[in-house]
């Protein structure tokens, strides 16, 4: 990552724009880096949306849909 004055550069800002374009309104998508990182949190629960092809990443990135557990 790079931060130069008020912006951020690297792999992991790219990757995580690519995911928000796939969102739906109102649904929150997140790398499976993010959903490790996450899926011990109380009240969150995750539904597996399968690989994407991003834009500018060499490989197929899994992508999750989080949401308020039930």
């Amino acid at each position: 990552m790079i931060r130069e004055e008020n912006n951020v550069y690297g792999g992991a800002v790219n990757i995580a724009a690519r995911i928000s374009g796939l969102s739906a309104p109102g649904e929150v998508l997140v790398s499976e880096t993010v959903r490790s990182l996450a899926r011990t949190s109380a009240g969150v629960q995750f539904d597996d949306r399968g690989e994407q092809e991003l834009k500018g990443v060499g490989e197929a990135v899994r992508v999750w849909a989080a949401r308020k557990a039930e």
